[in-house]
């Protein structure tokens, strides 16, 4: 294989501030420096935490998916988006939570620049932004021909309430594309789903060619075989969705 591998810098006017407080906005690609010890292991790999750190690489919380948006392919856009998972100890509505990191998810579009080193200008925002319902965003995925981008969490599987500890199984949710207004933001996030088996986690969602239905993996259920061995998962098909 041949190419170079490039990473993000957001802070693009030589700005040392690179890290979180400072991962939206305009950019631009850096091609990776191999020269320092620490970038490439022994097996010629890219060690990228240490690129990153070395290059004032823009950092993100967990990163966890992404996907291409299909409108904006269509209209000779690249935008693609994806989830910084972020980190709560409890969710929903729990009395407690001792960490609050909520998921978000963020939007990368490329603005074409001939001055640029790669031709292109990467611009980062937010899309959705996460809370006590929708925590620890995990797996994106876009509906085709409509822009609209379902959100799975992997988030607590317990709450603490008046009455105690309760399970709580995480969510599925199904967010609007930005309208015509001045924000950056989904026009809305609802959770049509969620998951009975509090042990588990959704993932790997894709909806088929007309986006009308969808498949999505319920994973590590703790359901026990003959063997008592657990760990199964679960591969649903879900129906309905409307396409305008």
């Amino acid at each position: 294989m041949s190419g170079t591998l490039f990473g993000l810098r957001v802070a693009a006017n030589g700005s040392s501030n690179w890290g979180q407080g400072a991962e939206i906005g305009k950019g631009r690609w850096v091609a990776i420096d191999t020269a320092p010890v620490g970038v490439v292991d022994a097996n010629g790999n890219f060690i990228l935490r240490n690129a990153q750190v070395l290059q004032k690489f823009t950092g993100y919380y967990r990163p966890e998916d992404m996907d291409i948006d299909p409108i904006a392919a269509a209209n000779g856009v690249f935008r693609a988006c994806w989830a910084n998972t972020g980190r709560l100890n409890f969710g929903g509505g729990s009395l407690v939570e001792n960490s609050a990191v909520h998921g978000e998810i963020l939007c990368i579009v490329e603005e074409p620049n001939a001055a640029a080193t790669t031709g292109n200008i990467p611009v980062v925002t937010r899309f959705v932004i996460g809370s006590q319902q929708a925590g620890m965003l995990d797996n994106v995925a876009f509906q085709p021909q409509t822009g609209i981008l379902v959100v799975l969490e992997d988030g607590p599987t317990s709450i603490m309430t008046p009455s105690g500890t309760e399970p709580r199984g995480n969510d599925l949710w199904i967010c609007l594309p930005d309208g015509a207004d001045d924000d950056t933001l989904s026009d809305g996030c609802v959770r049509f789903a969620s998951v009975k088996d509090t042990s588990a986690e959704p993932t790997g969602f894709i909806f088929l060619g007309s986006g009308e239905s969808a498949f999505v993996n319920i994973q590590h259920r703790a359901v026990n075989d003959a063997a008592g061995s657990g760990n199964h998962g679960a591969l649903v098909k879900i129906s309905g969705f409307k396409v305008k």
